[in-house]
C-alpha cells in the first residue's frame, strides 16, 4: 500500500520514483507534486476510510525518505500537503455555510448587525439532519468529516422526538463542532416508514459517496401531500423531506463575543431588531449548571417547489450557544438532550 501510494503519487507529479529532472528543493517541484498528489489521495484513497488525511499523507511522504532518498525534505512536502487538507475542510465548511445564509436572510442580517458592533462572528457548530436508514443515516452523512478530521465526541437520544445524534469534533479546535440527528423511522408508523422509504429509493448510491453529499440538498422529488403526510406525524420528517442534505443550523458562539455580558442581553438584541425566538421551553434553554445556554431563532418561512405546489414553509434557524467551565477548569463542549429537544422545535410549522 505505502509504495503503491508514494509511486502513484509521483508518478501524477511527473517524475519517475528514482527522480526526475526537477530539483526537489525548487517551488514548482513542491507545487506540483503537492496539489497533485492531493488530487490523487483525495479521489482514489481517501474513499476508503475514515482516517485523518492530514496525518495520513505526512505519514506516508515522510517514511518516503527512507525509500527513496529525498531525505528530510519530504517534510516540506508533507506540511504542504497538510495545509491543503486543511483548505478542503475549509471549502467544505464555506459551501455549507453559503448554502444555509442564502437560503435563510435572517442570517446575514444578524451576522451584519453584530458585526456592526465590532464583534466577530465564531460558530460553535453546525447541524445536519437525516433519517436512520442505513442507506444516508448519521454514518454517511458524517463520512465527509470523518476523512476529514473530525473524530466522534458524544452520542445523544431524544425519545420524545425519536431522534438519535451524534457530535464530532475536529483536529483542529478551532473549526466548529459538527451535530448530526437522525429520526428513528422503526418508531413511527408503516406509513410514514414507506414515504421515506420512497423518497430514499430515489437517491443515487453515487451522491452518498460524493464528498458534498452534506451540502447536496433536496435529492427526490416530493410532493406537498406527501410532505404534509409526514408533518402529521413528525415536523422533523417532514423538514427533512423539504430541504434535504444541508445545514439545518450554524451556531453563534456567544463566549466569542465581546459587546454582550450574556445571552440574555443578545436574545433582547435580536428582539429589539424584529427577530422572533423560539420559545418552547424557555427562550433560553440550559442553565450554568449544566455547562450550556441556547436560544435560537425561529425558521423563517421560505418557498418550496413541490411537485404538485409551491408553498411556503420554515426553512432554517441561527442558534446562540454560551458555554461554561466544568470543574475541571475546561469548557464544556458538548450537548444537553433536554434543551436540543426544544431547539428542534424552531423548524416546526407555525
Amino acid at each position: 500500500m505505502q509504495n503503491r501510494t508514494l509511486r502513484s503519487c509521483f508518478r501524477c507529479a511527473n517524475m519517475s520514483w528514482n527522480g526526475g529532472a526537477d530539483d526537489v528543493d525548487s517551488p514548482p517541484f513542491f507545487d506540483r507534486l503537492a496539489a497533485d498528489a492531493v488530487g490523487y489521495l483525495s479521489s482514489v484513497i481517501l474513499r476508503r476510510a475514515p482516517i485523518d488525511r492530514g496525518k495520513f499523507m505526512k505519514r506516508f511522504f515522510v517514511s518516503c525518505a527512507d525509500n527513496n532518498g529525498v531525505g528530510f525534505r519530504n517534510e516540506r512536502v508533507a506540511n504542504r500537503l497538510e495545509d491543503l487538507t486543511m483548505h478542503t475542510i475549509h471549502e467544505l465548511l464555506t459551501r455549507l455555510w453559503d448554502d444555509y445564509a442564502l437560503l435563510n436572510l435572517q442570517v446575514p442580517a444578524i451576522c451584519q448587525l453584530i458585526e456592526q458592533r465590532g464583534d466577530t462572528v465564531v460558530n460553535d457548530h453546525i447541524a445536519l439532519r437525516t433519517y436512520s436508514d442505513p442507506r444516508i443515516g448519521i454514518d454517511v452523512l458524517a463520512d465527509s468529516f470523518v476523512r476529514l478530521g473530525y473524530c466522534v465526541a458524544d452520542d445523544y437520544e431524544f425519545p420524545e422526538k425519536h431522534l438519535t445524534a451524534r457530535h464530532y469534533e475536529h483536529t483542529d479546535p478551532k473549526l466548529p463542532k459538527v451535530f448530526i440527528s437522525q429520526l428513528e423511522i422503526d418508531a413511527f408508523s408503516p406509513v410514514l416508514g414507506q414515504l421515506v422509504n420512497d423518497l430514499i429509493d430515489q437517491v443515487p448510491t453515487s451522491l452518498t459517496k460524493q464528498s458534498d453529499f452534506s451540502v447536496s440538498g433536496r435529492p427526490w422529488q416530493l410532493s406537498y401531500q406527501t410532505y404534509a403526510q409526514l408533518a402529521s406525524e413528525s415536523e422533523y420528517a417532514a423538514w427533512m423531506s423539504a430541504f434535504g442534505f444541508r445545514a439545518n443550523h450554524f451556531t453563534i458562539l456567544v463566549n466569542a463575543l465581546t459587546t454582550f455580558n450574556d445571552l440574555q442581553s443578545l436574545n433582547s438584541f435580536l428582539k429589539d431588531h424584529g427577530h422572533a425566538l423560539n420559545t418552547s421551553g424557555g427562550e433560553i434553554k440550559g442553565s450554568p449548571q449544566v455547562w450550556l445556554e441556547q436560544s435560537s431563532t425561529l425558521a423563517d418561512k421560505v418557498e418550496v417547489q413541490f411537485t404538485d405546489d409551491l408553498r411556503m414553509i420554515p426553512a432554517c434557524y441561527y442558534e446562540f450557544a454560551r458555554r461554561y467551565p466544568k470543574p475541571d477548569g475546561r469548557l464544556f463542549q458538548g450537548f444537553v438532550a433536554k434543551s436540543a429537544d426544544k431547539i428542534f422545535e424552531s423548524t416546526d410549522r407555525r
